[in-house]
């Protein structure tokens, strides 16, 4: 995911991608693929932990959970955890074989090629004591 958008952004990758979403080119992709077009989301690239980053191209405002279901990886826990925290900002997570369908910057549908895969939309709670 680092190096992925670190070669996109030197060689101008960046600019010409988002002048092709912003003609109307679907963009898409798994895994980092999916990650790369939202603001941040959870990813190994750092180290062999999953940690936080918050510095993805952006086309969506949004934070982006991969293999959400599965249990050999924490993803699903550390995403929440960081939204929560406030390291990340409110988002959406995908089970493997699951697809975010967005409008513009908005959410539109969650679309699986796998019966029982589910997408979930994950919002910083905050509790007001009045």
């Amino acid at each position: 995911m680092v190096n992925l958008l670190a070669v996109w952004r030197a060689h101008r990758l960046d600019a010409i991608l988002r002048e092709c979403w912003e003609a109307g080119v679907v963009l898409a992709g798994q895994s980092a693929g999916s990650l790369c077009w939202h603001l941040g989301g959870i990813t190994d690239s750092f180290s062999d932990c999953l940690d936080p980053f918050d510095n993805g191209l952006g086309f969506l405002p949004y934070s982006n959970g991969v293999h959400d279901d599965l249990p050999e990886q924490p993803r699903r826990q550390r995403l929440r955890e960081a939204i929560t925290t406030g390291q990340l900002p409110h988002g959406y997570a995908t089970e493997d074989g699951v697809a975010l369908h967005y409008i513009d910057t908005g959410f539109h549908q969650a679309l699986s090629v796998l019966e029982h895969k589910r997408a979930w939309q994950i919002t910083r709670l905050v509790l007001i004591v009045i």
